[in-house]
């Protein structure tokens, strides 16, 4: 057995997540001797960073340079965009794979990945953050906790795809090629959750998000309680009025400017009339 470590620790591209976060790699020597380094190589990381970005801006970003709430929502974009990062992490996978030799063992044999978890938990995060940085930390469908909830899928298919590699005498074109259509899925599922309230999809694609249905049942109980007794309730003013706007109807986030936003919708127009949302420190105002 033998650990090294991915080497760096600056800052990386135009996203947050530096090279030292991606840690360590284990590899668990099986058979033979096992010699190389395990770590991957930062120039990689940094290309995959910035290969999400990209691929965030294709599928958002409008001719305005503004995301576009449209295009957030259509599924072939969703689906591009999961193809696209698939490819991206897999090739950093296959950077730190590729240093690994095993006496006698073609690519990928010998040796089984121990710890790849915080690589992975590393990958997802630098994936969320990427989404941040884009919609400069204001976009408005999107849940970025179902993004870090794939670390476990991009683990697991890593010593899935390592395994059918060795097993088919696969190159590293191959490892790539297996890696990526092992997380395709669950990266788009990921998206689709992700975006499921704010595209209007319906309560059992909304039900696998990370972020929706809490602070609804909230609000809801704050607006029987006040509202609906017909005593004052918070007025949503300066920025957060925008929420109350046309533009916003119907939508469950509200970009609204200078609003501790970006808010969550937390009641429809439907019952007693009144719409409320709720900014990021919990404040709840209504729509009157």
């Amino acid at each position: 057995m033998f650990i090294d470590e991915v080497g760096g620790g600056e800052p990386l591209g135009s996203v947050s997540t530096s090279c030292s976060a991606f840690s360590f790699l284990q590899i668990l020597a099986t058979g033979g001797t096992c010699t190389g380094s395990s770590s991957a190589d930062c120039v990689a990381i940094a290309d995959a960073q910035n290969a999400f970005v990209e691929v965030y801006e294709d599928w958002w970003v409008g001719d305005d340079g503004n995301v576009d709430g449209e295009k957030v929502c259509q599924s072939e974009l969703v689906q591009v965009a999961a193809e696209a990062i698939a490819t991206a992490i897999a090739k950093v996978w296959t950077t730190a794979f590729v240093k690994v030799t095993c006496e006698g063992q073609g690519f990928a044999c010998g040796w089984a990945v121990g710890n790849g978890e915080a690589f992975a938990i590393a990958f997802a995060e630098a994936i969320a953050t990427a989404a941040a940085d884009v919609s400069m930390d204001n976009v408005e469908a999107f849940c970025v906790a179902d993004i870090r909830a794939i670390a476990g899928a991009l683990a697991e298919a890593a010593e899935s795809a390592r395994a059918d590699t060795c097993t088919t005498g696969g190159t590293e074109v191959d490892f790539e090629s297996s890696y990526a259509s092992a997380v395709v899925d669950a990266i788009a599922s990921a998206f689709a959750s992700a975006t499921a309230s704010a595209c209007g999809a319906d309560d059992s694609a909304k039900a696998q998000s990370e972020c929706f249905g809490t602070a609804s049942s909230i609000a809801e109980m704050e607006l029987e309680g006040e509202g609906a007794a017909g005593e004052q309730v918070i007025a949503c003013e300066g920025g957060k009025a925008e929420c109350c706007t046309e533009r916003f109807a119907g939508r469950r986030f509200c970009g609204c400017t200078e609003c501790n936003g970006p808010l969550r919708l937390q009641t429809d127009d439907s019952g007693d009339g009144r719409v409320s949302w709720q900014d990021q420190s919990g404040e709840i105002c209504f729509c009157v």
